[in-house]
Formats: C-alpha cells, sequence, structure tokens
C-alpha cells in the first residue's frame, strides 16, 4: 500500500481544471480517508476523482460524503441504488482484485454507475445535512492517510460543472512538514466540524443516516412525486435510540400498538407525545433489543412497515454481544493448541508486520484476546509486557481498513499518575509512528483549563492519549464527546478503581460507554474479594455484568463473607469470567528466574535492643505498634515519644550522618560498597529514604530520591539517567511511590529491602521493577533482604516474620490462579504477631 500523503508536494492554492485535477489525483492516490461537506453534488465530479480512486481503493480508502437537501433526483435514486446493492450483498464474495478490476471498468463507462459502486462495496456512505431555514452550504475537505491530514476550504461545489465552468479557488492546509500552531487548529477544527456534521451533533444542522426509507418532513422539503407518495401511503413504525433512549415514532395510534401482549408490560417505561413514544429507565442493552424485536413481530402481524435507523442499528452492533460465543472463544484461546492454530499465526504475522519490535508468542495471544473478545481483563504480572501487547493490539486493528467495524485510530490510556513514562518509552519503542506522533500526554502541571484547551486541540491528531484517574472527573464533559467506537480505553493499574460511588467511577462509566476495545491491566488478584471484581468486570462489561456474569453487590458481599469464614470460592463465578481475562507468567516468557533471596542478618547493637524492648513496652496497639518495629532498622529515633522535640527529629539538610547510622545502615552500606553495581533501593517511610540517600551522597555514591513528594518531571528525569546515563546509580524509593508502570531491568540487577510491610501486592511490584521480559539468559537478578536480628531464633524476628507471611501470600496467590480462581485465601493464619 501507498498511503503517505508526505510523498506528494501540495500547493496552497488551487484555482483551474488542470490543478483541481491533480490535486484530487494525487490527494486520493496517497490517501485511505476522504471527508467532504458540499451544498451541491453532481456525478460529473468523478471525472476529476477517477485517476487515484483505484490507488484509494487499493489502500482500503473510505469516502464520507456530506450534501445539502437541494439534490437533483437522478443523484437521490444513484444512493438509493447503492445502499439497495449493498444491503443485498452484491458484491460481498468479491476480492480486492475483482473489486478494482470491476471499479477500472466503471471508471471507463459512467460516472453515475461509479457513485453506487462505490457505496455498495462499503468505500463510500453519504449523508444528508438538513436546515429549516436555507441550506447546508458548507464546503469543505479533510484528506489523511491515517497518519498525515490535509484539509481545503474554499467556494467550489462537489460538481462537474463548478470545476468545469465556474472561476473558483480553494486553499490547502496540511499537518506536517513543519506546520504553524494556526495550520494545526485549521487542520484540527475542520476535521472537529466534520465530525459534529456526520455524526448528528451541530446545533443547527440535522444530519440524515442514509438510507432512510422516510424522511418523514424531510421529504416535504424535496419535490420528489413519487417519493412523496411512497411516504403518504406507507404504515410505518421507525425505531431510532438516542442518548440511551428508545424514541418510536409512526404514522399510526401508537397507545394502541402498545396495548398489544407483551409490549404492554413496558407501558411504565413510556411517554407519548404526538407521533412519537419515548422510553425511559430501560438501562439494559439487551432489554432494548428485546423491544425492538417484540416491536418487529407485532408490526408484522398488523403488516405495518418497520424499521430501525442507522443510530440503532450502530447501538446493538457495538452494545450487545453473544456472549456465550465470546465464552467459547475466549476458552480457546486460553488453551495450549491456540499457538499451533492458523488463526494465531495470522494474528502474529499481521502484527509483527505493524510494529517497529516484535512481540513474543504470549503476548501476540494476549493482543489476540483483546482483538476477539474487545472487551479483555489482563492481569499477566508484571514485567511480562503488558503494555507491548496493548500496543501490539491497538497497531492491528488501526492498520485495517477504516471501513471494517473494528478497525479504531485512538489509544486512550487511563492510569495512575506514573504511568505516563512507560506508555511513552514503550510506544516509542513498539510503534513504527511514533515519531510522526508522539504521544499526548494530559498528566503533569498545569491548570484545568490549560489541560483542556491541550486535549481539545491536540486529541484529534493524536494516536496516544494518557490521562491519569484523578484528572477523569474534571475532563469528564469533554472527554465523553471525545471518546467513540473509534476508540481504544486502556484501564492500567485498574486496581485503583475500588469505589462504585466515587466520582471517577461514575465519570469513567460514562466516558467509556461508547467504546468498543477496552482493556483492563493490572499485576495482581483481588486480595481483598469479589467485590473489588465488580468495578473491573462493570467497566468492562457495561450491564453484562448483571445479565451475563449475574454480578449484583449483595451477592458478591455475600460471596466475600462465605470465602472469610470458609474459604469456599464461588466456582461457578471463577468458571465464566475464566475465558474473559488472560494472564501471563514469566516462565511463559522464559523470563531468567531471579537468584535466590540474599538474607542478610543483621546483629543489633544494645542500643537498638533497647529501643525494641521501649516499643513492646510503651505501644499495646498492633498497628503503632507494627509500624514503630518496621522504623527500628532504619529510624529508630521514630520510635520514641518525645514531646515537643518534633524538629530536632526532622530530617533536615545539613545533619552528621554518622548520628544516624544503625547496625543495619552500615551492613547495607558495604555491600552497595562491595557490590559496586546500580542498585534499587526499597524503604517504607521517607524519613529513611532521606538518610540513606544522604548517607550513600556522603560516600561518594550518585544516588536520587524519588517519593510521594518528587514532582513528576522530576521522577522522570532520575529515571532517565538512571537507565541511560551515569548521572545516577542508585534510586532510594518506597513501593507506594514506584512499584507501579517503572522499567528498570536494563540498567540495573540489584534491589535492596531495608524496611518492609505485609503488602504484598506493592512488594510484589517493586520487586518486578527489575525484573522484566526484556532480560538477557545472562542476566543476574539479586534480592537483599535486611533482617535486623534481636533475637536467635531467625523466625521470631519482626522482618523474618514480615518476609515469611508475604512469602505465604505469594505462594497462595500463584496456587490460585493456576486453578483459575480469583481470590487467595485468608491471612488469619499467618503468623502476624509481635
Amino acid at each position: 500500500m501507498n498511503n503517505n500523503l508526505t510523498k506528494y508536494k501540495f500547493k496552497t492554492i488551487y484555482s483551474n481544471n488542470e490543478e483541481v485535477t491533480e490535486f484530487y489525483s494525487n490527494a486520493l492516490r496517497f490517501a485511505k480517508l476522504y471527508k467532504r461537506v458540499s451544498a451541491y453534488f453532481s456525478n460529473g465530479i468523478f471525472k476529476y476523482l477517477k485517476k487515484g480512486l483505484h490507488e484509494f481503493i487499493n489502500n482500503d480508502g473510505y469516502i464520507q460524503l456530506i450534501l445539502s437537501m437541494d439534490l437533483d433526483k437522478e443523484v437521490f435514486e444513484e444512493i438509493n441504488k447503492g445502499y439497495l446493492l449493498k444491503e443485498e450483498k452484491v458484491f460481498q464474495l468479491m476480492n480486492k482484485k475483482s473489486i478494482l478490476e470491476e471499479l477500472s471498468k466503471i471508471c471507463e463507462e459512467s460516472e453515475i454507475s461509479l457513485f453506487s459502486y462505490l457505496i455498495a462495496i462499503g468505500k463510500m456512505d453519504v449523508k444528508i445535512g438538513y436546515k429549516e431555514k436555507g441550506i447546508v452550504h458548507s464546503k469543505f475537505g479533510c484528506i489523511s492517510d491515517g497518519i498525515n491530514n490535509l484539509v481545503y476550504i474554499g467556494s467550489n461545489n462537489f460538481t462537474g460543472n463548478a470545476v468545469d465552468n465556474n472561476d473558483e479557488t480553494f486553499q490547502v492546509t496540511i499537518d506536517w512538514d513543519s506546520p504553524s500552531k494556526r495550520e494545526l487548529s485549521t487542520v484540527n477544527e475542520l476535521n472537529v466540524l466534520f465530525d459534529k456534521y456526520w455524526n448528528n451533533a451541530k446545533d443547527d444542522v440535522i444530519t440524515i443516516d442514509l438510507p432512510d426509507p422516510i424522511l418523514t418532513e424531510m421529504f416535504d422539503k424535496i419535490d420528489y412525486n413519487s417519493l412523496k407518495k411512497y411516504k403518504d401511503n406507507l404504515d410505518y413504525i421507525r425505531f431510532d435510540i438516542k442518548n440511551k433512549q428508545i424514541i418510536i415514532t409512526s404514522n399510526k395510534n401508537l397507545i394502541e400498538i402498545m396495548t398489544y401482549k407483551n409490549i404492554g408490560s413496558y407501558s411504565s417505561f413510556v411517554k407519548f407525545e404526538s407521533n412519537s413514544a419515548t422510553f425511559d429507565n430501560i438501562l439494559s442493552s439487551e432489554e432494548m433489543l428485546r423491544l425492538y424485536n417484540l416491536m418487529k413481530k407485532v408490526c408484522r402481524n398488523l403488516n405495518i412497515n418497520y424499521y430501525k435507523t442507522l443510530a440503532a442499528s450502530k447501538y446493538f452492533e457495538l452494545h450487545t454481544r453473544d456472549y456465550e460465543e465470546l465464552y467459547i472463544k475466549g476458552q480457546c484461546i486460553k488453551t495450549d493448541g491456540y499457538l499451533k492454530s492458523e488463526e494465531f499465526k495470522n494474528y502474529k504475522e499481521h502484527i509483527n508486520k505493524v510494529v517497529k519490535r516484535s512481540l513474543v508468542d504470549q503476548q501476540v495471544v494476549g493482543a489476540s484476546h483483546i482483538i476477539e473478545m474487545q472487551k479483555s481483563l489482563n492481569f499477566s504480572v508484571p514485567g511480562s509486557g503488558k503494555t507491548a501487547t496493548v500496543i501490539g493490539a491497538f497497531e492491528y486493528l488501526n492498520s485495517l481498513p477504516i471501513t471494517d467495524k473494528r478497525y479504531v485510530d485512538k489509544l486512550l490510556v487511563i492510569g495512575p499518575i506514573n504511568c505516563a513514562k512507560s506508555w511513552r518509552d514503550e510506544y516509542k519503542l513498539v510503534s513504527k509512528y511514533s515519531k510522526e506522533h508522539s504521544a499526548l500526554n494530559i498528566i503533569g502541571a498545569g491548570s484545568k483549563s490549560d489541560k483542556i484547551d491541550v486535549l481539545l486541540h491536540d486529541y484529534p491528531t493524536s494516536r496516544l492519549i494518557i490521562i491519569n484517574y484523578e484528572l477523569i472527573p474534571t475532563i469528564k464533559n469533554e472527554l465523553i464527546k471525545l471518546v467513540n467506537d473509534r476508540t481504544f480505553i486502556v484501564f492500567d493499574e485498574i486496581h485503583r478503581i475500588k469505589n462504585t460511588s466515587s466520582m471517577k467511577y461514575e465519570a469513567l462509566k460514562e466516558i467509556v460507554f461508547n467504546a468498543k476495545y477496552r482493556v483492563a491491566l493490572t499485576g495482581t488478584p483481588l486480595p481483598n474479594g469479589y467485590i473489588d471484581l465488580y468495578n473491573i468486570i462493570s467497566l468492562l462489561h457495561d450491564d453484562y455484568t448483571q445479565n451475563y456474569f449475574q454480578m449484583f453487590h449483595s451477592n458478591l458481599k455475600s460471596d466475600d463473607s462465605i470465602f472469610k469464614k470458609t474459604g469456599v470460592q464461588n466456582l461457578e463465578l471463577n468458571k465464566l469470567l475464566y475465558p474473559f481475562y488472560i494472564r501471563v507468567t514469566k516462565d511463559d516468557l522464559n523470563i531468567p528466574r531471579p537468584n535466590d533471596d540474599n538474607l542478610i542478618l543483621v546483629p543489633t547493637n544494645n542500643k537498638e535492643k533497647d529501643v525494641l524492648s521501649y516499643v513492646l513496652k510503651n505501644y499495646d496497639g498492633s498497628f503503632d505498634r507494627m509500624i514503630k518495629l518496621e522504623q527500628i532498622g532504619c529510624v529508630p529515633f521514630k520510635c520514641y515519644e518525645v514531646s515537643g522535640t518534633k524538629d530536632y527529629f526532622s530530617i533536615k539538610n545539613e545533619i552528621k550522618i554518622e548520628d544516624y547510622m544503625t547496625s543495619k545502615l552500615h551492613k547495607f552500606l558495604n555491600i552497595v560498597l562491595k557490590n559496586n553495581r546500580k542498585c534499587v533501593v526499597w524503604c517504607q517511610f521517607v524519613d529513611t529514604i532521606h538518610i540513606v540517600t544522604k548517607l550513600l551522597i556522603a560516600n561518594n555514591i550518585k544516588a536520587k530520591a524519588i517519593y510521594g513528594a518528587t514532582e513528576q518531571d522530576d521522577r522522570d528525569k532520575i529515571i532517565e539517567d538512571f537507565n541511560f546515563t551515569n548521572n545516577v546509580d542508585v534510586i532510594v524509593t518506597n513501593p507506594a511511590t514506584l512499584a507501579e508502570s517503572v522499567s528498570l531491568h536494563k540498567a540495573c540487577h540489584d534491589a535492596h529491602y531495608l524496611e518492609l510491610n505485609y503488602n504484598l501486592y506493592q512488594y510484589l511490584q517493586s520487586r518486578d521493577r527489575i525484573h522484566r521480559l526484556g532480560l538477557k539468559p545472562d542476566d543476574k537478578t539479586n534480592y537483599y533482604i535486611y533482617i535486623n536480628m534481636y533475637y536467635d531464633d531467625l523466625n521470631k524476628n519482626i522482618d523474618m516474620k514480615i518476609y515469611n507471611a508475604l512469602g505465604i501470600k505469594e505462594d497462595r496467590m500463584k496456587t490460585s490462579i493456576e486453578r483459575g480462581n480469583f481470590l487467595f485465601g485468608s491471612d488469619s493464619d499467618i503468623d502476624v504477631s509481635i
């Protein structure tokens, strides 16, 4: 294919026949999408399009045409003829070669036949723009190769006569070749304006989808006697869906029809007005489809013409799916035999053709699951390449013809604040288009209005858009307008969304409603129970959460209660969910296993043992005592309650580091100096982070701290320097800040744990920062766990108790996952006594 508009040098102004022919020929040759609005139209325009049309169709090109109501009868009949041929699937079995041969033949014979042929083969759609006063008189076009865009605007109509006889001019603007902000704005705004026309979202214009058997009162504006007669003599019922409401219009008595058996059960939802009926509060898409089918049956019995609008057809296409078929499909993808299937081989070949860095087999399986299932939960282990898997699936879907119902053009990633860097980095490595279209990152500094301005301005020409969860309620209204069925939604670290009554959850539900492709990513099962699972499934599957999976809050709370008491899981729900998620382990990817953990046993001195005695004596509450015991090893001064000495214990810029040295820190420093390798140091407390960083710097080690208060830009700079320069050798951080969405494995293979707590998820995530897909077979990953020895019995020491408890939880989690379960057991039998 040859779709690259930048290969031709377009002029700024076109004003005569030869120039216009040249423009259309070259623009279509290198394009795959042509959007045009014109007040007037004639088939004669095709003699100027013919030269580039063959290449355009070969590039899987697609034309969207919006015309005014002022149409010739001949044109209107050609439109209807084209849609009739399309409905009858006359050309459905033709391959591309045959389609192009037929196109060449028609181009030699008749412009009129060419118009209907393009509609019939699915390469053109036409809509009518209507104004109650006046006509739609806009005259502009938008042409795209999928990456680069041009727009043109001028006085010329889309007719042969306008080009042949009129003295008219149009101006072309492109978004490549060092465009100015004004030029980019022109391209964006005209594309947005066209989409408003096309989606019937322009305030003063009604856009009518074609074909429409009855244009209701619109037909009165067109003086086609045969069509008026057809309208006046036809009994009809028209089924439409708008803003999740069913709207039925008819020239029959709808109140009388609503009394028929079965339909009458919906009477409590309906409001009658003139010749229409509006149904409110039918929230289930399946229920809407059931009502449509009931009305269809009644109309057939009463010999009333019944049809649904294009909007209703698209609604059902987007929001109703056969979940029994999906269940079978998901099971098939997760079998060992899938890797040997022709479907897998085709996906692997196609995906790896459209990406810059090939995916490994298990990533292709994950991408296949996304493409086939459309709503996919991926909780593969951290470091297994989930980000690349998603980008691979997106690039596959984006490479499809625009007319393909699976085609998408936007990858919208919603995640935690620190996810932006990993998505930007992976996009650069995997996508072939990352240079032409860099990621649009809305995370970071800037006011609400600034972020909205950037979003609205840059979204139309962006492919990858990254937004953090916290921002979602603020820009909900803007995103609702931007997200459509060509938007691929990613919920990164989906476990961050827990509360279904939160503003974030409610906003997300509205934003993603019209997105066909949705993927939820998380590296862990759900330790807090089935109730946490509801949030994930409902953001993916809408009302099928209840209708298919039978997931209701009250039931899930009951399931969680039973599990906590008995350990019995909801096996039926586990089975239902199994085909709808994918999980890849590190063993699946042949990631070299890490070395056994290095348990560094640290003898404690009498002073440190005195601190332990003080804590055990003065802190009875288990939580307070636990915090103090975690602090002993590195910040023992935090264990004493000394009134009025808060400033004394704060870590200032100028300190004597020897005053803060403990046995654990002394041991740690010796090992780091001896190893002389890049490493990441994991702490729990900010004071510890400060002390360790200063300790390392004082010993001529290039260390940087990252914690909650570190600005995102500073975090990214530190990580960049750590990974790719010698400016940073050690990162000192905590799991709450850096355990997610960061890759450090290319530069670093050592991690030191100075402080631990019982949070298994953060612990496992932190370990995976240096143990990920991309390691070489001979790379050795090392973990150093520091255990303060207060007692001779190793397992009696608090650091060891926490470490053992985390190990038990991890084993239970892995065992549960292998069985296809979501929960992995109660902690009640794990020794956490202190």
